[in-house]
């Protein structure tokens, strides 16, 4: 399951009803769209560190099944490291990194940043998923072959 939060006790929540019913639970922390900017999650929590923490934390203490998190970059490397960084202390167990900032989307795509995600990956012990710019099979391949990540993730 995937879900998109911004209170650590809502999500828990939801966490224990899903439990029972998949092997691990995914906070969107990516999600660059309207309705996350009038809801207040996804990549619009990026500036709340501290709340991102205390919603993986509760999550983790109340169920078994591991806590993954789906992030976007910030324009700089050293920055997405240490949130990353900060993720993976909180308890995430599997870190998805979008190359492109919050403000890369619709018309404004643009590239993903492949040095974002193999400067997370150099950076955290949890396994780093790659995600952007992943169009054919061979992307997959070279992204792997570019960034180190253990696996890539393409919608």
């Amino acid at each position: 399951f995937q879900f998109c939060a911004n209170d650590p006790e809502k999500f828990a929540d939801a966490c224990e009803l899903a439990e029972p019913h998949c092997d691990g639970v995914d906070l969107n922390l990516g999600c660059p769209q309207v309705i996350a900017a009038r809801g207040h999650y996804g990549a619009f929590l990026m500036e709340e560190w501290e709340r991102v923490e205390n919603i993986i934390r509760t999550a983790c203490a109340r169920i078994k099944k591991p806590i993954t998190c789906k992030i976007r970059v910030y324009e700089s490397i050293e920055k997405t490291v240490e949130y990353a960084k900060r993720l993976e202390r909180a308890g995430a167990k599997i870190i998805t990194v979008h190359g492109r900032r919050r403000e890369q989307r619709g018309p404004l795509t643009g590239i993903a940043s492949w040095d974002h995600i193999k400067a997370v990956k150099e950076a955290v012990s949890v396994p780093v998923f790659a995600n952007g710019n992943i169009q054919y099979l061979r992307d997959v391949e070279k992204c792997i072959e570019y960034t180190k990540v253990d696996a890539v993730m393409s919608a």
